[in-house]
């Protein structure tokens, strides 16, 4: 069997989702690939039925692991399917979400509208905790270069959409040697920006295809956590960086402004849930500087870079 997309889950204390979401891929209009469920030293019956099902579908393949962490778990799905794998593209799903039948079809279609186009992206709902079900972020039907993703990241669908591993197709070309960090809260980010180092053609699509449940003890739950927040502002300021390096949106007041706004919303959250702990910030004033001397654009970013300088020297706001 030669599959052409490489399907990556995952898979950790997700027993009560778990079946709904290897179901919908199973069952996708789609045939051509692989489904390889990566256990990641899950302590409830996860492993039990990731083995019934490549007992099933001989498209199922199981890797039981040491737990790891959910960027271990990927990277060991990424490894298997650069070394064992003969497809072309890659899809990550999280074990706690779900596609629709045409998902895998309308991603492999879109992909093959233009040979230049190395990432699919689709629209995507958001399960909440209760069962209700919202529109995500809408997306256009178009065809797009990367460079402009931070640009859609900032200024239209929200930094999630273009950011989270789930909702895309990738071409293994652009995923090559990257792999997710380990020991980070926002690992997608942080894999994100390695990714839009390179140059590509992006195509959306904005048929809602994607089920991102919303748990409460989820990763992007925790954002107001120190950890989490320095990991949200790291990631920022490397997407500065690639934006520097690329010329991209050179002296953009709305980009200067997010920038700035980031940064207060980092500082503050940071104060506020570290008040009982002694930990080093250094690297983190020592990269806000950068933007403090950034010249402001206009009345509004004058006033966001004011106040940080006022945060970062005043003594009794010193963490």
């Amino acid at each position: 069997m030669n599959p052409i997309v490489s399907v990556i889950v995952p898979v950790y204390n997700v027993e009560p989702y778990l079946r709904r979401c290897v179901d919908s891929i199973l069952n996708q209009t789609f045939k051509d690939f692989e489904l390889i469920l990566i256990d990641d030293g899950s302590p409830d019956k996860c492993p039990y039925i990731c083995d019934e099902y490549a007992k099933l579908d001989s498209r199922v393949v199981v890797i039981h692991k040491k737990n790891g962490g959910l960027s271990s778990a990927r990277n060991v799905g990424l490894d298997y399917v650069f070394a064992y794998s003969h497809s072309v593209y890659i899809s990550f799903i999280d074990s706690d979400d779900y596609v629709s039948k045409d998902y895998l079809l309308d991603m492999y279609e879109a992909m093959k509208k233009d040979k230049n186009i190395q990432m699919v992206v689709s629209a995507y709902y958001i399960v909440k905790s209760g069962g209700l079900i919202i529109e995500g972020p809408a997306f256009l039907d178009e065809i797009f270069d990367n460079n402009d993703i931070f640009k859609k990241v900032f200024f239209d669908s929200g930094i999630h959409a273009y950011t989270n591993s789930g909702n895309k197709l990738y071409h293994k070309n652009v995923i090559g040697k990257n792999r997710f960090p380990l020991g980070k809260k926002h690992e997608d980010e942080y894999f994100a920006n390695k990714i839009h180092k390179a140059s590509f053609v992006v195509s959306s699509i904005s048929k809602f295809n994607y089920y991102y449940r919303e748990r409460e003890d989820s990763i992007i739950s925790q954002l107001g956590k120190v950890q989490s927040t320095l990991d949200t502002y790291d990631c920022f300021f490397q997407r500065y960086l690639i934006n520097k390096k690329k010329k991209n949106y050179k002296n953009d007041p709305k980009y200067m402004r997010a920038a700035q706004e980031q940064l207060c919303w980092a500082y503050k959250y940071i104060k506020k849930n570290n008040k009982k702990k002694k930990i080093s910030f250094f690297s983190f004033f020592l990269r806000a500087s950068l933007f403090v001397i950034i010249p402001p654009f206009d009345k509004n970013t004058n006033k966001m870079r004011k106040l940080f300088i006022k945060l970062l020297l005043t003594k009794q706001n010193r963490l």
